[in-house]
């Protein structure tokens, strides 16, 4: 509650005695004043202040009263016939100590106001003046009454008096306390507030991944309390230097602190997310919870792909599930490619010298499972990782398993050649005696006895040789060179196997045998009228022949005439098929190719061909005279047009230009390519003449003009067909001004795109003018004011030049409209701090010219409506008044 106190100080009077003075009165009165509710005057101004005490007082406003003590100082003096009288209220004492929550409100109960009826009698009581006073203005120790007056009833024993006196406040009284008041309770209520926001910053874990943003847009959010807290000005208000009963003042000042740290802290995070991710997966380690973890490794990795530690804890959780591959390519990415700290380079070491430690113990396994290609590939792997890892140890165990490993890889790779030879699988064999071989050179110092080796190559030359004589008895002549000719690589690579001359013979005598074999064939393909078979066999005898230099068979020419006929009879045959089934050009085809084998081959020519080549190649000019027709009313110009050609180049070939038919149907189709010509290139015209006036009816005038454009090099590339171009004209007459004014837009647009802002200026000007004076016929196109081509502009930035544009020409009301709409759009407030440097300057001067008394720090409140984002405007603001 709040308690109320009204302080009333009477200075007292000090009458200076002149010379043949008497004082007559002089005397004081202490009068206790009471200012208390009365239900008369319920709405009054005291009521008011009284309902405002008894929130002090913890009762209700009829029961509230404020006591006073004041003392009345009177006072007469006859200076010869003239009475000097005075009356005066002074030593005004506030009876009881009225505070509101533990702050004084006394000096706030001084009245303004004095009600009072003053008496002058003379000693028979006779009243000589009586005057009463409403509501007047009230100090402490002012005169109520200073007055000289003739002295006409010569009495020594006068009366003066205050018969009637009170108080009263005004409603600035009222208001003021009210005030102060809600001062304190906001002082309360800040305190309050403080103690909600130390409960949600107590709320706010880093650790909370998800709510970070949210908790820095809290920590946020309380700058503005602290802002609103410390503008209603506690400390000097309130004078809590003095008095501070819940010690606001280091309240604020420790919740201020802790809110900065947090929000740093978050600030922290938010930017290195690849920092907190990673702390929350090792959190979740710590926890056992490894699957979460990783998930939170990966996010750290996402957010920063170059951050080392992440990738080394996802290898560490591969090793325990022994994804070994993961676990190589994650360390040596971290080892080669990144920048990493001792400890996560430390640890990606020892991961990858644990997964060769445990690739060791896989290729012992495999050399007892007798797995020795897995092993010998695994070993390959191990001494590669261990020359590529950097960091990793130097492996003594290498040199052990190199021994062991290699003899028993040898050894095994001997069996399987053994099995080979003994199941007559001999290309297996040869296949495994070759790795042998190239395994023995390749590490010279692990077998230095090649006997097996050298066993295993006779065995095999041997039955290569054997196998060959068998097929030779089998009449399998391609089969017994093929082993002849295995093993003569054997004997040609290897010097423990010696070719002999038995073999040379063996291997001349198959390929003898292979070319008797292949006229066999020929022959038999002759007899069953098999003429391309027959002629593909010669030709590999005739290779055969070539490269190997067998003798020649006397048989070879007498079937490669026989088989040349059959295939000029076949050719001839099919042509005919061909030409009856009106497949001309197959025809013509096949009676060229055997015109050529009369001349080639010498075949018995037929009398009847060369009437029949012309007979067909004058059906296929008729033909294609037809298949152009067809293709020239499909409107298809350039394939009728290669007809054309091919029809022209056939009557040149074949010597038909003199052919009636051939030449009536070859003109015909060059009449039907120019008339299908004039008709495409009017359809084309046409096409075009319509998509101008779609793009005209869009009022996108360049690509109308670009169309038009079309349309009328069609007329000049088509001159012979004599295309109508009123049409054209009234169009390009129609849009001439508005694709001007188009294009201009254009190059404004150019120009604000490459900042030239003062060029982009000077043409729009120019272009408004040139809209006035050309564009009657607008087809519907606005074009905005200036003011309104800045306000509606899409880049931010050329708007911030606007700002600066009507700044510079005095047109103030227009910047700061401007200005407004780049603070609608969040552009970013130091990007516009010279506008708002420049606006603020501006509007400072025009301020202090047309009122230089008002308040700055109130009138920039109308400009920036207390909006942080026009800090620069205020400062300037502020500054200029300052320095004014």
């Amino acid at each position: 509650m709040t308690k109320v106190f009204v302080t009333i100080v009477l200075t007292l009077f000090s009458c200076t005695a002149f010379s043949q003075s008497t004082t007559l009165l002089a005397g004081g009165l202490e009068h206790q004043i009471e200012i208390k509710y009365s239900s008369e005057a319920a709405g009054s101004v005291n009521a008011q202040m009284l309902a405002l005490v008894s929130k002090t007082l913890g009762v209700s406003t009829q029961q509230s009263i404020i006591h006073y003590t004041v003392k009345e100082h009177q006072q007469i003096i006859k200076t010869g016939n003239m009475l000097n009288l005075s009356l005066a209220v002074g030593n005004y004492v506030l009876n009881d100590e009225l505070s509101y929550l533990k702050f004084s409100i006394n000096a706030f109960l001084t009245p303004s106001l004095i009600s009072y009826t003053y008496v002058w009698e003379d000693a028979n009581d006779t009243v000589l003046e009586k005057k009463t006073e409403t509501d007047k203005a009230f100090k402490n120790g002012s005169f109520l009454l200073k007055s000289k007056v003739d002295d006409i009833y010569n009495d020594e024993s006068y009366k003066l008096y205050l018969s009637e006196l009170s108080f009263g406040f005004t409603a600035n009284d009222v208001k003021k306390l009210d005030e102060y008041m809600a001062m304190v309770d906001a002082y309360y209520n800040s305190d309050a507030q403080l103690n909600m926001l130390e409960q949600t910053l107590d709320a706010i874990r880093i650790d909370s991944i998800e709510l970070l943003t949210e908790a820095h847009q809290q920590t946020q959010e309380h700058l503005e309390v602290f802002s609103r807290i410390k503008s209603q000005r506690f400390t000097s208000k309130l004078d809590l230097n003095a008095n501070d009963p819940i010690q606001f003042k280091s309240h604020l000042g420790r919740v201020e602190v802790r809110n900065k740290e947090l929000k740093k802290e978050l600030e922290f995070a938010l930017n290195n997310m690849h920092l907190t991710y990673f702390a929350k997966g090792n959190q979740y380690l710590t926890w056992g919870n490894k699957e979460t973890a990783a998930v939170y490794f990966k996010k750290s990795i996402a957010k920063k792909a170059s951050f080392a530690s992440p990738y080394v804890e996802l290898a560490l959780l591969d090793l325990e599930k022994k994804n070994y591959p993961a676990v190589l390519d994650t360390c040596k990415k971290v080892l080669l490619t990144l920048k990493t700290d001792t400890d996560a380079r430390y640890k990606a070491v020892k991961a990858s010298e644990a997964v060769i430690y445990a690739y060791i113990d896989e290729i012992y396994s495999s050399i007892e499972a007798q797995e020795f290609s897995s092993a010998m590939n695994r070993f390959e792997q191990i001494k590669t990782l261990a020359r590529e890892i950097p960091g990793v140890k130097n492996f003594q165990e290498f040199a052990a398993i190199q021994d062991a490993l290699y003899k028993a890889y040898y050894d095994n790779l001997v069996l399987k050649a053994r099995a080979s030879l003994d199941k007559r699988e001999l290309m297996q064999a040869h296949r495994t005696i070759d790795s042998i071989t190239a395994f023995r050179n390749e590490y010279p110092g692990v077998i230095l006895n090649p006997s097996k080796e050298h066993e295993l190559l006779r065995n095999l030359f041997d039955q290569w040789v054997a196998r060959g004589k068998q097929q030779i008895e089998n009449h399998q002549t391609d089969s017994a060179l093929f082993s002849f000719m295995q093993a003569k690589v054997l004997c040609s690579r290897y010097e423990v196997v010696y070719c002999t001359e038995e073999l040379e013979l063996l291997v001349f005598e198959s390929r003898k045998a292979q070319y008797a074999n292949y006229l066999s064939e020929a022959e038999m393909a002759i007899e069953e009228n098999l003429p391309d078979s027959a002629l593909h066999l010669l030709s590999l005898a005739e290779q055969w022949l070539r490269e190997y230099k067998v003798p020649e068979s006397e048989q070879y020419p007498l079937l490669l005439a026989a088989a040349s006929n059959l295939k000029y009879i076949a050719l001839i045959r099919e042509g005919n098929r061909s030409f009856e089934n009106n497949r001309m050009h197959e025809a013509l085809a096949l009676y060229q190719e055997a015109l050529t084998m009369e001349q080639v081959a010498g075949v018995k020519p037929d009398p009847g061909l060369p009437s029949r080549i012309l007979e067909t190649a004058k059906y296929l000019v008729l033909l294609q005279g037809t298949q152009t027709a067809s293709l020239v009313e499909a409107m298809n110009l350039p394939d009728a047009r290669i007809k054309l050609n091919q029809m022209r180049e056939l009557s040149a070939t074949y010597k038909l230009e003199n052919d009636t038919e051939v030449a009536e149907a070859v003109a015909n189709a060059e009449a039907l390519l120019v008339a299908g010509k004039c008709d495409q290139a009017l359809f084309d015209y046409n096409v075009q003449l319509t998509a101008a006036k779609k793009f005209i009816e869009q009022r996108e005038f360049i690509y109308a003009s670009q169309a038009l454009e079309k349309a009328n090099a069609l007329t000049g590339k088509n001159a012979d067909c004599n295309l109508d171009k009123s049409v054209y004209s009234t169009l390009r007459n129609d849009i001439s001004a508005m694709l001007y004014y188009q294009k201009k837009k254009m190059q404004i647009d150019t120009y604000i795109d490459d900042k030239e802002y003062n060029d982009a200026i000077d043409a729009y000007e120019k272009l408004t003018r040139f809209y006035a004076d050309s564009c009657t016929h607008n087809f519907g196109i606005e074009h905005l004011p200036i003011e309104n081509y800045f306000l509606n502009h899409n880049q931010s930035m050329f708007i911030d030049f606007g700002v600066r544009y009507y700044v510079e020409r005095g047109n103030l009301e227009l910047g700061m409209n401007l200005l407004r709409e780049l603070r609608h759009r969040d552009y970013i407030a130091s990007w516009s701090k010279a506008s708002q440097v420049d606006l603020g300057v501006k509007l400072a001067l025009k301020d202090i010219e047309q009122n230089p008394e008002r308040d700055p720090k109130i009138q920039v409140i109308e400009y920036t409506k207390a909006d942080k984002w026009y800090r620069y405007l205020k400062k300037a603001y502020l500054m200029q008044w300052k320095n004014r």
